[in-house]
C-alpha cells in the first residue's frame, strides 16, 4: 500500500513538472517568433545604412574618425548571451569561441564585455572574467541598445580602446546558427562596386550626413548581434524544455507501468489471503 501511494505521490510530481516544461515551451517559442519578426523589419535598415556608408566612402573617398584604423594596443570583445538558463548548450558554444580569444595577438590587451548575467557566470565557471557585465536588453528595442552602443563609440572616439569586436550567435548563408566574431569598431563599409559608379546629390553635405550614418550604423549592427542572440536562446530554450517535457512523459509511462504492476500484486495478495483464509475455515 505504501509502495502505491509512494507512486502516486511521484506521478502528480512529474505530471505537475511535465506541464510546467510544456508551457515554458510555449513561452519560448513566442518569444522567439516576436524576436524574428524584430529581425526581419530591422535587417532592411541596417543594409540601408551600410550602403549609404559605402556609397559616401566609396564614391567621395570620405573619411571619419569611426573609420580610421589605429594601432591596437587595446581593444573590447562584446559577448553576448543569454540573460536566464534553462536553454541548453546556448552560453558554452559562446564560451568555447571566447576561450580562442583569450590570448590576443601580442601588445594587445582584451577586455571582455559580457552582454547577459547567465552568459557572465558560465564565463567566470570557465575561467574566464569580464572586465564588465550588463544585463541583456529585455526586448532589443533601439532605446534599450542605444546606450551601450554610445558607450562604445565614445570609447574608441577618446582612444580608450582601438577596436571594439562582437562575439555572438548569426545564422550563416546555409541557414545553420553559428558562433561568429565581427569587427565593430572601426566601422568599414561593404564593399559594393555598383554604389561607386552612383552619384548622388547630397544635402546638407556628405560630412554631415557620415556623422548621422555612422552611428547609427553602429547602434543597428549591435542590435542585429542580440536580436539574433535573443532568437537563438529562446529556440535552444524551447528546443531544451520540449525535450524535458518528452522525457516526462517516458517517466510518466514507466510509472504508471509500476503503478498498475503494484496493484495487480496487492489485488493478488488480497486474494491468496482471502482463499488461505476460506480454506483454513473449510478445514476447521
Amino acid at each position: 500500500m505504501a509502495a502505491i501511494r509512494e507512486i502516486r505521490h511521484h506521478v502528480r510530481a512529474v505530471h505537475s513538472l511535465r506541464q510546467m516544461t510544456h508551457a515554458l515551451t510555449q513561452v519560448a517559442s513566442a518569444r522567439a517568433r516576436k524576436c524574428r519578426i524584430q529581425l526581419r523589419e530591422v535587417a532592411p535598415y541596417a543594409r540601408g545604412l551600410e550602403r549609404a556608408m559605402s556609397l559616401l566612402t566609396l564614391r567621395h573617398g570620405l573619411q571619419h574618425p569611426l573609420l580610421w584604423r589605429r594601432p591596437v594596443q587595446r581593444d573590447v570583445a562584446v559577448v553576448v548571451g543569454s540573460e536566464r538558463g534553462f536553454c541548453g548548450t546556448h552560453n558554452l558554444e559562446v564560451v568555447r569561441v571566447v576561450t580562442a580569444l583569450q590570448g590576443p595577438e601580442p601588445g594587445v590587451q582584451r577586455d571582455f564585455l559580457a552582454v547577459g548575467s547567465k552568459l557572465a557566470e558560465v564565463m567566470k565557471t570557465h575561467g574566464i572574467v569580464p572586465a564588465t557585465m550588463m544585463t541583456r536588453p529585455r526586448w532589443g528595442y533601439p532605446a534599450e541598445i542605444a546606450p551601450l552602443a554610445d558607450d562604445l563609440t565614445a570609447g574608441y572616439l577618446n582612444g580608450g580602446y582601438q577596436r571594439v569586436i562582437i562575439v555572438g550567435f548569426a545564422r550563416e548563408d546555409s541557414g545553420r546558427k553559428a558562433v561568429t566574431i565581427r569587427v565593430l569598431l572601426p566601422a568599414h563599409p561593404a564593399s559594393e562596386p555598383a554604389l561607386s559608379r552612383l552619384s548622388p546629390e547630397i544635402e546638407p553635405g556628405s560630412t554631415e550626413l557620415m556623422d548621422h550614418v555612422i552611428p547609427r550604423l553602429i547602434r543597428s549592427q549591435l542590435r542585429m548581434a542580440i536580436l539574433h542572440s535573443m532568437v537563438f536562446e529562446e529556440e535552444a530554450r524551447a528546443l531544451a524544455m520540449q525535450s524535458a517535457t518528452a522525457n516526462a512523459d517516458d517517466l510518466l509511462v514507466e510509472l504508471m507501468r509500476r503503478y498498475r504492476r503494484a496493484r495487480q500484486d496487492r489485488i493478488t495478495r488480497e486474494l491468496l489471503e482471502v482463499v488461505a483464509t476460506t480454506d483454513a475455515g473449510a478445514a476447521a
